[in-house]
């Protein structure tokens, strides 16, 4: 049963969805305006980004007038994970400033699956 509430707690965390462009997000991504409204408030300049496996990367939460964006580490990220355009990831607010990212991709069939190599 505490599996289960861990789960559901999880579930209720603050979290949002991108898919990746190869045009738009080679260099930085940008947060969803809503999402950042909501529970960016307090994010700090140094966030985490964590997969599954437990790997982490340090990229910068730079704030500017057309809003909130992973800047400055993003790219070591984005090449580190392989992504490739049409990509989705899931980035979930698990503390302060840490992420728990995963990412899903399209399969044959247009079926999607989490890559579990990566996280």
């Amino acid at each position: 049963m505490a599996s289960d509430d861990g789960a559901l707690t999880y579930h209720r965390l603050p979290s949002f969805v991108k898919v990746f462009s190869a045009v738009r997000n080679m260099d930085e991504l940008r947060l969803p305006p809503e999402w950042v409204a909501l529970h960016g408030g307090d994010l700090p300049f140094q966030c985490k980004l964590v997969m599954s496996n437990g790997t982490r990367w340090t990229v910068r939460n730079l704030r500017i007038a057309s809003g909130c964006h992973f800047h400055v580490g993003w790219p070591e990220f984005r090449r580190d994970i392989e992504l490739e355009h049409g990509d989705k990831l899931t980035f979930t607010l698990v503390d302060v400033g840490t992420f728990h990212v995963k990412r899903y991709k399209t399969g044959p069939a247009g079926h999607e699956g989490v890559i579990s190599n990566i996280g």
